[in-house]
């Protein structure tokens, strides 16, 4: 137990004889061990967030296209008009909604700000009133589109959480808006729908004020549904929808989209980030040791006439070898402890920034700090044996 605290305190007097070199050899382990520890805590909260985001709104949402086999009046795909009437009758679905897309209309705050909005076009689409339930969205403020509205003459209309955010509309304010210099009056503003990000930037009218305002002919664009509980959505269903919906006609539906699917791509994007910062990571802490192993080497030339003495007043090889790699091994620890730390930390402020929750298992930050010591004392291997092989007398030479 002497012999070892002996060489402890030995190792360490050698560290810190020298601060500004230990801090220089410390870089590589700090931010080898950092880039890792990030970029594993990062990923595993982004993935956290998906999955609450997941289970918060459930994998069984399905968006139906039309394919160009249905071409409407006004340029896109149609369904066919009877599309949410056959939709109900459906077993696999336990609840759906048709919108329709009314391309090439200009939708303003006011009358004012027509060259402002040119490069932001907003979307007009027709909703009947079970959107929201469908969606299972609350409404931000103010109320959805309701039977009194889908009459001749009242022009209401629903703003998307993007819109309200374009137009500076107050919750709760009275407030109008213009489509093609038509007055509509503001009924509420829909929360954000996260599976379906292009009605965020959209405003919502109902079937008669579009029939009435824009002549709108033809059926929907696009069909948003729910499948039932227990159910999933095989192969063979898409073609059943795809028949049921057609019975058999000219044109069809795109293979339909179930929008949670492209969350858990997001989530293998992050995968192949992670890796890449991982190999990163790994690159910096391999120079880091090349660092070390230069630097210990000029060190032992340095430190020659000490190793001479040791030699000279008994110290046999070993222990000399053995007191330099421990002067790795501290660099290692203190490296792979402060990386741990930085790297923690730069989690911490990333999900906070990100809304996330952290996510960071303590056995990342252990085994991130165990490896800056095992390619620490690797570093260390070469300037240990050469500290071993000098003799009394050849340290003379060497100064």
């Amino acid at each position: 137990m002497r012999s070892l605290l002996d060489l402890l305190a030995t190792a360490a007097a050698g560290l810190f004889a020298r601060p500004s070199r230990t801090m220089l050899i410390l870089l590589g382990p700090i931010i080898g061990v950092g880039a890792i520890v990030a970029a594993i805590g990062l990923t595993e909260s982004a993935k956290g967030d998906v999955r609450a985001t997941l289970e918060d709104l459930g994998t069984d949402l399905v968006t139906v296209q039309a394919s160009s086999g249905f071409q409407g009046t006004q340029g896109l795909p149609r369904l066919p008009e009877e599309a949410d009437a056959r939709l109900k009758r459906i077993s696999l679905l336990r609840a759906s909604a048709v919108v329709t897309e009314l391309p090439g209309h200009q939708v303003l705050p006011h009358s004012e700000a027509a060259e402002a909005f040119e490069v932001l076009p907003i979307s007009v689409r027709v909703a009947g009133t079970q959107l929201p339930d469908v969606l299972e969205v609350d409404m931000l403020w103010g109320r959805w589109l309701n039977t009194w509205d889908n009459q001749s003459g009242h022009r209401t209309v629903v703003l998307g959480s993007d819109t309200a955010e374009q137009f500076a509309v107050l919750p709760g304010e009275v407030r109008s808006i213009l489509i093609d210099g038509r007055i509509y009056g503001v009924a509420g503003v829909l929360s954000e729908v996260v599976l379906v990000p292009s009605y965020n930037l959209s405003v919502f009218i109902s079937p008669v004020a579009a029939e009435d305002d824009f002549a709108n002919e033809g059926g929907p664009t696009e069909a948003i549904l729910r499948i039932a509980d227990g159910e999933t959505l095989r192969e063979s269903d898409s073609a059943f929808l795809n028949t049921v919906l057609t019975y058999g006609g000219p044109g069809g539906i795109d293979p339909p989209t179930v929008p949670t699917d492209e969350l858990e791509a997001t989530a293998s994007v992050d995968e192949t980030l992670r890796t890449v910062v991982l190999l990163m990571g790994g690159l910096s802490l391999l120079v880091g040791g090349l660092g070390i192993a230069n630097v210990m080497s000029i060190s032992v030339l340095q430190r020659s006439a000490e190793i001479g003495i040791r030699r000279a007043v008994g110290h046999t090889r070993a222990r000399i070898a053995a007191q330099f790699l421990s002067e790795a091994a501290a660099v290692g620890f203190l490296g792979g402890v402060l990386g741990a730390l930085l790297g923690a930390g730069v989690v911490a402020v990333g999900a906070d920034w990100r809304n996330w929750t952290m996510v960071l298992p303590i056995e990342v930050l252990i085994g991130a700090a165990v490896l800056s010591v095992v390619v620490a004392i690797v570093a260390g291997l070469i300037p240990a044996v050469k500290a071993a092989r000098l003799e009394p007398l050849q340290t003379l030479r060497l100064g």
